[in-house]
């Protein structure tokens, strides 16, 4: 499932593509964030929130209770809990009969736009957002804004992959983790770059690494391999990466390409 800017939803099945917008019921064609929950699929869009439910889409009440109207990023948490980031705030809340319940809404985020959030294997939520990184843990929201190794306030992205590794992905390079200190990685174009987003690579043995301007690259312990227009790719920018078998799907502001597997392993040109 892919949101568009002006075209709502859109589903991706093997080599064909359907469409799913205001004709069917949603309230704002630009769909911002997606997210799956007790196998039921929610857009967050310029308006609120919906979920897309009997191939129609139902608009979740109480929208206008949210810090801010365009919902940015949505993560569901192990306590099945929506945590719902917006333009201007955070709110960590409940969906139920349709109609959003809040339950913090943390005033200290209330000026800045939310990007992304993720869970750790201890329960701890991370938090991306254009004031920083932050994590809440024990009932309290922490600011690593300056601190632990970021030099950078301006966090587009968070992730964690399947060795419970936390990777940061700032408009000033990438970090990972390490020992209670936030690491820069990677060659010097990648420590460089603005980074948009960040996932592992099918078979777990790479971290791939979308940026602004760069193409994306492909990150294996210390080596860096970069897939950018001078090697085919069409576009610099790698906003949404998602690996799957046996190829890898690309998405930017033009539209969505699959590069195979095996494209990936060469050094020829794509």
């Amino acid at each position: 499932w892919f949101g568009s800017k002006s075209n709502g939803l859109t589903r991706l099945r093997q080599d064909a593509t359907r469409n799913y917008g205001t004709a069917l019921g949603l309230v704002d064609p630009f769909v911002w964030t997606v997210a799956v929950a007790d196998d039921r699929l929610y857009v967050g869009h310029n308006q609120g929130l919906a979920e897309f439910r009997d191939h129609r889409f139902v608009q979740i009440k109480n929208s206008e209770l949210l810090p801010n109207r365009v919902v940015y990023t949505l993560f569901f948490d192990r306590q099945k809990r929506w945590w719902i980031g917006t333009r201007g705030g955070l709110v960590l809340a409940t969906i139920e009969n349709d109609t959003i319940s809040i339950i913090n809404d943390f005033p200290g985020l209330a000026h800045t736009q939310i990007n992304g959030i993720v869970e750790d294997n201890k329960n701890n939520v991370w938090i991306a957002s254009y004031d920083g990184l932050y994590r809440f843990a024990n009932g309290k929201l922490e600011s690593f804004a300056d601190k632990a190794g970021l030099k950078s306030r301006k966090i587009r992205f968070v992730y964690i992959d399947s060795h419970d590794q936390l990777w940061v992905g700032s408009e000033q390079g990438l970090y990972k983790l390490v020992d209670a200190e936030f690491v820069l990685v990677g060659d010097e174009k990648l420590k460089r770059a603005h980074i948009t987003h960040i996932a592992e690579s099918a078979d777990k043995s790479k971290i791939v690494v979308g940026t602004f301007q760069s193409g994306f690259a492909l990150l294996q312990e210390n080596k860096v391999d970069w897939f950018d227009p001078e090697r085919g790719v069409p576009t610099k920018s790698a906003l949404y990466i998602q690996p799957i078998k046996a190829a890898m799907l690309v998405a930017n502001t033009d539209g969505i390409y699959i590069l195979p597997e095996a494209d990936l392993e060469t050094n020829a040109e794509l």
